[in-house]
């Protein structure tokens, strides 16, 4: 056995130490981690009788960007600007709550998921 230093010892003390605070502070109880930049769930609610219309639309938003500089949609795994076109529907406009789409039937707005539109 080799005889301890106060180098030794310091090293020894702060492993063990190491090893004990990994233990009482790493016992996290299992709960799933929130994302701190998911919207709140209350973004999510919709309230019975609210006058809301519910569309199944073959048309998926999946995320847009709105800034002062652009406007930047993804609709069907495809990035789009106003302007653009996408299966012959016109990107008329980028809002943080969807998308206006105008075609031959007019213009409509697809929201994002679970964005409830007041008709």
């Amino acid at each position: 056995m080799y005889p301890l230093t106060s180098h030794s010892a310091f090293r020894t003390c702060f492993v063990l130490g190491m090893f004990l605070a990994t233990g009482i502070l790493g016992a996290v109880p299992n709960e799933p981690l929130s994302d701190p930049t998911a919207p709140p769930p209350e973004w999510f609610r919709v309230k019975a009788g609210e006058g809301i219309t519910v569309q199944e639309s073959k048309w998926a938003v999946q995320s847009v960007l709105v800034s002062p500089r652009r406007k930047i949609a993804i609709i069907n795994n495809k990035m789009v600007k106003p302007g653009e076109s996408i299966e012959g529907q016109e990107v008329v406009d980028i809002r943080l709550e969807g998308v206006v789409l105008k075609g031959a039937e007019g213009e409509r707005i697809v929201s994002l998921p679970g964005v409830a539109i007041k008709q």
